[in-house]
């Protein structure tokens, strides 16, 4: 299946660059192009089925101060309002291309309450030669991650009372996990949910389950009508987090910049990114990755595995990929 291209890119854009004094690698800007790719195909699908998203999280923030990705980040970030993202989880087994995933970023598994990461393989690497050239010579994993935004009351007391409902059933969700018997502390958390706690540990599949349900019923709640902002539940429920995002923002999604195209964006992206990041969004820090930066330091090893199983050795790769031999030496990364 055809997707329309939104994302070019020359031999010139994958040298290796300094961006904001930070040094961008060839197979960073390959992974970043792979990423984008990606997206390109979640893109159609939501184009054709009428679904909105925009750039969030760093994301957002690489739009507006770099036009693209952070230098020192390498992961797509995406927003959904919740009917929108729900809609996206009933289509995505038909839509998606069948070498596609998507799975649920946290525990408790299959809970949305946080997001989805959607991924185009399985596999940890690939040596396909229509993979390759479909994703710039990038043989590894790529994807991006999607989180659902609701729309919030109002009134701080119904807030607190939608957080506090969350927050039970996150909790007993804990409890299920770290608990094989009866406990006080949890036994009390289950009765405040309506559970008998010896059904409970007799039965841990079944209420497993009907948590997830109550959990997704819970977040759900915050549909349009509700109340004037938006927020992502998980920062409220957990962190009390609530800045006030009007919800006029995420209905208003303009194209913005981004590398070497362009991405959907909130209009209003200066408010959003100042009431997100602080004053201090203007000025690049680096080293402010939540993750282990860069993501696919993790594939580079499993593929020198891969291939001394085989006999081979990192440096035997084709010239379209010894670029990732430089970028093993570059991240210090033992091979033969």
């Amino acid at each position: 299946m055809d997707f329309p291209v939104k994302y070019r890119f020359t031999d010139e854009y994958f040298r290796d660059e300094e961006r904001c004094g930070f040094m961008v690698s060839e197979c960073m800007k390959r992974y970043w192009a792979a990423s984008l790719h990606s997206l390109e195909i979640f893109d159609d699908i939501c184009r054709r089925h009428g679904l909105k998203y925009w750039a969030a999280c760093g994301t957002m923030l690489g739009t507006i101060r770099h036009k693209g990705f952070i230098p020192w980040d390498d992961d797509l970030d995406i927003g959904m309002l919740r009917e929108d993202f729900n809609q996206f989880l009933r289509i995505a087994p038909y839509e998606l291309p069948s070498d596609y995933t998507v799975s649920f970023k946290d525990d408790p598994p299959r809970h949305s309450y946080n997001g989805i990461a959607v991924v185009n393989s399985l596999r940890a690497v690939s040596f396909d030669e229509k993979i390759l050239n479909d994703y710039y010579y990038c043989p590894f994993p790529v994807g991006f991650d999607v989180y659902p935004y609701d729309y919030a009351p109002d009134d701080r007391n119904e807030r607190d009372i939608w957080r506090g409902e969350y927050l039970r059933v996150l909790l007993a969700f804990k409890y299920l996990d770290e608990h094989t018997d009866a406990d006080d502390e949890a036994d009390e958390a289950f009765r405040k949910l309506g559970f008998e706690p010896a059904y409970v540990w007799e039965n841990k599949d079944e209420i497993r389950n009907r948590l997830l349900e109550m959990a997704e019923n819970i977040a759900g709640r915050g549909m349009p009508g509700c109340g004037s902002y938006v927020t992502r539940l998980i920062f409220l429920a957990m962190h009390n987090a609530y800045p006030p995002l009007k919800k006029e923002w995420y209905e208003d999604i303009v194209e913005l910049p981004f590398e070497t195209g362009t991405i959907p964006a909130l209009r209003n992206i200066e408010d959003a990114v100042l009431m997100t990041f602080g004053a201090e969004w203007v000025m690049p820090v680096q080293g402010t990755m939540s993750h282990n930066y860069p993501l696919y330091r993790r594939d580079i090893r499993y593929m020198i595995g891969f291939l001394e199983k085989g006999g081979l050795k990192l440096s035997y790769l084709p010239n379209q990929l010894q670029y990732i031999v430089r970028e093993a030496d570059r991240l210090g990364i033992e091979h033969s």
